[in-house]
């Protein structure tokens, strides 16, 4: 088939969640067809880092998404009505290389990666779209805890009109979870919708290759691997930093708790100043940095979708402590997953790590969280979608 694959991140990396589908998303599609990809780029080093993929690529756009500027520029839109989600990634140069793209290609269907992006498929191409989250809970989750909650809650309201406008649409509509499909139909039942899980394949999260790290050995931490600008990890981390890990301690003096992630906010910066806490910014790979913890932490309280976190944990063998709202989105939990409420549930928790095996947490983990193999599910999907139109043109 001839694809055309809409991302609102670059593929160059699997450096963060949203860009390990993004990758595999690339990598599937590309095996099978005549791929052409359009694509958004964060920073410079990722348009840069695109040149890898290229040649897996029948035709590659990439435009950098300057958000500072993007944001000023949506001001009024968003004041007048807007989205600012859609208003953020919305682009002549893009609408206008999809257009030409369309004009000289005859597309058989399009995959849609996120919502924002829906609005440069060309017309009359079928689609499928790969939601992932109900990003408008997040943004209503956002509107209860962040000034200002008004602005949020337009968003909110706005963007859950989009994503019920796109899904209805859509030839069919994946999420990241079963729980994130249950959330979308509890309050719109129209359109096909289903869930393809993400994660990590074995040969893309070896664990038994990941080397120690020499300052690392003989210490007892608790490790949290994300994006630390992004709010639900700032905000989980440092909640658990103040109010959790000082317990902890006063109970295990040795414990430490290592927050490994880039762009660190100035609170979370402010984190490395407390007794046995460590926030390394931004490392090379953070699996050295699992292989050796006690146990992951996962203490979020807005948490959408499957947290990469977790599962990253899992696959190198490793329990993780996970709040409520984390846990939640797993539906069954996995093993190794065990669900803290407080001090004392963190602390129940900790005791407990040592009766986890890791092979049969990484194994668990590795049958379930296969992102390239659960990709199967979206090419039978396309498989379906060639046949039907097939038969409509007989």
């Amino acid at each position: 088939m001839r694809l055309l694959l809409l991302s609102h991140c670059a593929p160059d990396a699997p450096d963060k969640g949203e860009k390990v589908r993004a990758c595999h998303l690339l990598r599937r599609l590309s095996a099978r067809h005549e791929l052409h990809v359009a694509c958004f780029a964060r920073r410079k080093e990722e348009l840069e880092g695109l040149e890898s993929v290229r040649g897996q690529c029948a035709s590659l756009y990439a435009e950098l998404l300057d958000r500072r500027w993007r944001l000023a520029r949506s001001a009024l839109p968003f004041l007048a009505g807007g989205c600012l989600n859609v208003l953020l990634f919305r682009s002549r140069r893009m609408a206008r290389h999809v257009e030409q793209l369309a004009a000289r290609q005859a597309l058989d269907a399009a995959v849609v990666y996120t919502v924002p992006m829906a609005q440069y498929v060309p017309a009359g191409v079928p689609f499928l779209l790969d939601m992932q989250d109900v990003d408008s809970e997040k943004w209503r989750q956002y509107a209860a805890r962040r000034f200002p909650g008004l602005l949020y809650a337009m968003e909110a309201a706005r963007y859950r009109r989009e994503e019920i406008r796109w899904v209805r649409r859509a030839h069919k509509t994946y999420f990241v979870t079963r729980a994130e499909e249950e959330l979308f139909r509890s309050f719109c039942r129209d359109g096909s919708t289903g869930f393809i899980e993400n994660g990590w394949s074995a040969e893309e999260f070896d664990a038994d290759g990941v080397a120690s790290l020499p300052e690392l050995k003989g210490r007892r931490y608790l490790a949290f691997a994300g994006t630390m600008n992004y709010f639900p990890n700032v905000d989980g981390v440092v909640r658990f930093a103040r109010e959790v890990l000082p317990e902890l301690r006063r109970r295990d003096p040795s414990l430490e708790l290592l927050v490994v992630g880039r762009d660190p906010a100035p609170e979370v910066r402010a984190l490395g100043r407390r007794p046995g806490i460590v926030v390394t910014g931004a490392v090379a790979d953070a699996k050295p940095y699992l292989k050796d913890c006690l146990a992951a932490v996962a203490p979020l309280e807005v948490a959408r979708g499957v947290q990469m976190k977790a599962i990253e944990a899992l696959m190198m063998g490793k329990p993780v402590l996970a709040s409520p709202e984390v846990a939640q989105t797993f539906g069954e939990l996995p093993p190794g997953v065990m669900v803290c409420r407080g001090v004392e549930g963190y602390w129940a928790g900790l005791r407990e790590c040592g009766r986890w095996r890791a092979e049969e947490i990484r194994a668990a983990a590795r049958a379930r969280f296969d992102g390239m193999r659960n990709l199967e599910t979206l090419e039978r999907e396309l498989e379906g979608l060639k046949a039907a139109s097939k038969a409509g043109v007989q």
